[in-house]
């Protein structure tokens, strides 16, 4: 209708809007007030967008080039009133709404997640402080939740260095009965060249087949522990093969088939034990896995001296059936890893697990919000662009104009996403009443468990459809990836490719230090002759007790990296133990032929270094240096340099082992190789491998995020020079002026003042 009071604009009547109402698009009727509010809506989350696109430009940054190597929580960014938003959101992201779980219980986690050095003055109540307040001070005999999760990886390990170490000798004695050796006791034409391709087989296949199942195993097999359980698979019948074999070819077979199961159990378990441990203990949870496949060499050692009167190598090679059993069964006692539950967009049940895993509901909510922040933040970053382009297509996405609930304010209501959900009924899932129990306990029984997770293995990205996973940016662009792809994200993206850089570093200085040639060859190289006797059916024990003696040193010193790896450090500890361990090689290189024993003992002295330095810090670094979305392809990149390294070593090796004509002079010659490998990899180490003692595996990213050339220009000008006034310079020239302590190159940002955008040093 015209307005008369309103002259007419171009010869054309004014219309005045009327206040009435009308139907938008999806048929839903609104009034002209509800139009209004519509408006100041979009806005509102327009600028919100805006603020938040702001802090995604600036979180890339940090993220390729963190010049500044600060540390971010991007929860510390936020408002009260935008923190209670997230929360809201998140609960109708995860779908929780339709659980009987207490919001303001995440409200109160968030609090904690955003400052948690100051839970004790957020008011919680007195049962929740307590939990934060135990939880600063908990040692692993106090964290009763993990004990199953990493006592499956402690058996894991075992199988590890048990199968791997049965060789050891049985290499003394199946050539002959396999019909590999002459009447005199040497190898016949070609059988020289297949025995040395029988032991270097397993890790060859580990490295070029093996290690690169973790990620279809884990995506297509459902999960960390479905990946563990085809690995034992293949570790049980190799096992069983190796035992019943009747010919060298099929031996030859089987050993191939062990490499598989030893390299995909390799890439998975220290994933799963670096997932499901507190940041404040990872260290030492993760390195059981290099403990216990250090006790399970001591034991494959322990049983090849008790066969060895009689010979019994298939007894040998078959006694690793005890562990793999163990294994195969405790694998339905153990929750999946939250983290990859999170990135399938199962959230109930990563909250299950984390439950299960934390053993209190706040604690288990901390988590999840700060997981997730720092996913939504950093990871879906990593990833590409789908993330600015969630940000868009949510910002102009159309406003349903239909008027708000009665008696509700404005402010509750500025996102309309947790009103207008797709679910008719909040309290219901299928039409059946979803109890709290059901949600903080899951399946009840042990039978239950298993029949649940046998009947979800097979999913693949089925349970990647869901309406509640549409609107997660970084479930959305995991979706959008394959195996090729986070294959290729390893050397495409900066920060990934650093993670892979420093992976590959300590992966490769495990075996350039020489430490798997003592484990499969020390029979032969303190053997000298005995070895031949054997051959020829002399029965000499003393260089299988040299091989015992090795793996009982192995094993009892690794326990100092349980005090030291969360304490000093991970690189702290390569650093301080590799220049030992190559004194230790030279000098037994210029000993070992006029003083056997002596050069003994200090093999023995390098033994221990390694057993708590080289030996367990790489597959614990290397399974927590990788983002989430690439973290099964990166640690299959680490173990195949790691196991390519050990079965190359086995290959050319045993032509520079003693020779009956000179057996010192080859011995010190394959000893100086390895002390000047040594030192190389400890000039590697202290270039490219960067410290992540005490933090989560999201602020990680961080880490990675400073450049390759600013992390060696530190280490070369202030760390380098002060280390070098403090541990020489001061004693040859106690006059001369002091270099000063450098500063810290990580940085995080100030919780204290507001908005947390200033860096303190």
């Amino acid at each position: 209708m015209a307005d008369p009071s309103v002259p007419p604009v171009n010869g054309l009547p004014v219309v005045r809007p009327q206040r009435r109402a009308t139907v938008d698009t999806i048929g839903t009727v609104a009034t002209g007030a509800s139009i209004g509010r519509a408006a100041r809506l979009s806005a509102r989350r327009q600028r919100r967008h805006e603020r938040e696109a702001a802090r995604s430009l600036a979180t890339q940054r940090l993220l390729e080039d963190n010049e500044g190597a600060i540390i971010d929580n991007p929860l510390i960014h936020l408002s009260d009133r935008e923190l209670r938003e997230r929360v809201q959101d998140l609960f109708n992201r995860w779908g929780f709404a339709k659980y009987a779980i207490d919001i303001d219980l995440f409200h109160r986690a968030a609090q904690v997640a955003q400052r948690p050095k100051h839970y004790a003055s957020l008011g919680l109540p007195a049962e929740e402080e307590r939990v934060f307040r135990l939880q600063k001070d908990a040692t692993f005999w106090d964290e009763t939740h993990i004990r199953i999760p990493i006592a499956l990886c402690c058996i894991a390990a075992v199988v590890q260095g048990w199968t791997q170490s049965s060789a050891n000798a049985a290499n003394l004695y199946y050539p002959a009965d396999l019909g590999m050796l002459d009447p005199s006791g040497n190898f016949s034409n070609g059988s020289k060249w297949l025995f040395e391709v029988q032991n270097a087989a397993l890790f060859l296949s580990g490295a070029l087949a093996g290690c690169w199942l973790s990620d279809p195993l884990n995506e297509w097999i459902y999960g960390r522990r479905g990946a563990i359980f085809i690995a034992a698979c293949f570790t049980l019948t190799a096992v069983l093969g190796q035992a019943f074999c009747k010919t060298k070819w099929e031996l030859l077979v089987f050993r191939i088939i062990l490499g598989l199961g030893m390299g995909a159990k390799a890439s998975v378990v220290p994933i799963y034990a670096a997932e499901v441990s507190p940041a404040r203990l990872r260290g030492r949870l993760v390195i059981n896995w290099q403990v216990f496949t250090a006790f399970g060499i001591f034991v494959s050692f322990t049983v090849n001296l008790v066969c060895a009167r009689t010979k019994a190598w298939r007894i040998m090679f078959g006694s690793g059936i005890v562990p793999t059993l163990c294994l195969l069964t405790m694998v339905f006692a153990c929750p999946e890893s939250p983290r990859f539950l999170l990135k399938r967009g199962l959230y109930i049940e990563a909250y299950r697990s984390y439950l299960r895993l934390r053993g209190s509901p706040i604690a288990a909510a901390e988590e999840m919000i700060t997981l997730d922040a720092q996913l939504q933040a950093a990871e879906a970053q990593l990833m590409g662009k789908r993330k600015a382009q969630s940000d868009e297509e949510l910002a102009n996405r159309p406003v349903p104009l239909t008027p708000l609930p009665h008696g509700t304010q404005q402010e509750e209501y500025d996102d309309y996403d947790d009103y207008y959900s797709d679910d008719e009924d909040d309290a219901t899932t299928n039409g059946k009443n979803t109890s709290t129990t059901e949600i903080y306990d899951g399946p009840r029984g042990f039978r239950q468990r298993i029949t649940a997770w046998w009947s979800r293995m097979w999913i693949g990205n089925e349970d990647l459809k869901g309406d509640n996973v549409a609107r997660d940016p970084f479930v959305l662009q995991f979706r959008d990836t394959n195996y090729i792809k986070r294959v290729a994200h390893l050397v495409i993206h900066k920060r990934v490719a650093r993670a892979s850089l420093a992976a590959a570093v300590v992966m490769i200085a495990q075996q350039l230090c020489g430490i798997n040639i003592l484990a499969f060859y020390s029979s032969s190289l303190f053997g000298g002759d005995s070895s031949a006797d054997i051959h020829n059916g002399v029965n000499d024990l003393k260089p299988l007790w040299y091989s015992w003696g090795f793996g009982i040193t192995n094993f009892l010193f690794s326990f100092p990296a349980y005090f030291l790896v969360d304490r000093k450090g991970r690189r702290w500890l390569l650093l301080w133990t590799f220049p030992f361990m190559a004194i230790c090689l030279l000098i037994t290189a210029l000993v070992i032929e006029d003083h056997q024993n002596v050069a003994y003992a200090f093999i023995i002295v390098f033994t221990a270094l390694y057993s708590f330095g080289g030996g367990p810090i790489p597959f614990a670094y290397s399974a927590e240096v990788y983002p989430l979305t690439n973290r099964e392809a990166g640690m299959s990149f680490a173990v195949f340099w790691n196991f390519l390294g050990a079965g190359l070593l086995l290959l050319l090796v045993p032509r520079l082992l003693p020779s009956k004509s000179s057996p010192a002079a080859s011995a010190r010659t394959l000893l100086g190789i390895f002390t000047g490998l040594c030192m190389l990899a400890w000039v590697f180490i202290f270039l490219f491998v960067p410290e992540t003692k005490e933090k989560t595996l999201e602020e990680i990213n961080y880490i990675f995020g400073v450049p390759t050339l600013r992390h060696c220009r530190y280490q070369l000008l202030e760390v380098a020079p002060y280390k070098m006034d403090q541990l020489v310079w001061r004693w040859i020239f106690p006059r001369r002026e002091r270099v000063k302590k450098p500063y810290p190159l990580y940085r995080w940002y100030d919780e204290n003042r507001a908005g947390g955008n200033q860096p303190v040093g």
